[in-house]
């Protein structure tokens, strides 16, 4: 019984510690964040137009990562499509090898091949609607690659021109304050999306 108690106490001992611990995370985070946010916004204002120049390709960017989630998303839409398609059909061959011997069909052995006939053709629907959608996001892909690989050659100084010198650097050349690179802070600022990355971690 004292044992038991004992480990209670030291789990809530834990748990008080690490509620302690994370608060304290949470705030120099956001202080972390706040500050790092300020000294972009100062680069900014001091680089003037050539942010504004660059938004575009930022932009571009964005776009087209979302799009790279949604075509990865289709995708796995797809395998499962074809997944629960082949299995369909798996079925039917069953159904059939044991109903094959039969001479005659009662009624409930031909609802059930019918049944499963008729998930083989809505699988394949599927299939196909899904194999379309994924045709489609990848075309849309391609063509954001596209944009922004011609964006990052026409803006090319102005590209240059924004880029924050202050900071570390990592041994690829990406610039990174506090352990985010540099452009993901232009994205955030372009966006306005700053107040909700900051308040969704408190």
């Amino acid at each position: 019984m004292w044992i038991e108690l004992e480990k209670l106490n030291s789990a809530t001992d834990n748990i008080n510690r690490f509620e302690v611990e994370l608060d304290e995370s949470k705030c120099e985070f956001k202080r972390l964040l706040a500050e790092s946010v300020v000294r972009i916004k100062a680069a900014a204002h001091k680089l003037g137009n050539s942010i504004d120049a660059a938004k575009p390709y930022y932009e571009s960017r964005i776009y087209a990562a979302q799009l790279a989630k949604e075509t990865q998303q289709s995708a796995a839409n797809h395998e499962k499509a074809k997944s629960i398609h082949a299995t369909a059909k798996e079925m039917v061959y069953l159904a059939e090898q044991g109903l094959g011997e039969k001479s005659t069909l009662d009624t409930a052995c031909q609802e059930m091949l019918s049944h499963a006939a008729s998930k083989v053709n809505q699988s394949q629907l599927e299939v196909t609607d899904t194999r379309n959608a994924l045709k489609m996001c990848q075309l849309k892909l391609e063509v954001a690659n596209n944009r922004v690989n011609k964006l990052q050659g026409q803006l090319k100084q102005a590209l240059r021109a924004s880029r924050y010198t202050s900071g570390s650097i990592d041994g690829a050349g990406s610039i990174h304050i506090y352990g985010i690179e540099l452009y993901e802070f232009w994205e955030l600022l372009f966006l306005g999306l700053y107040d909700y990355i900051l308040y969704s971690f408190l």
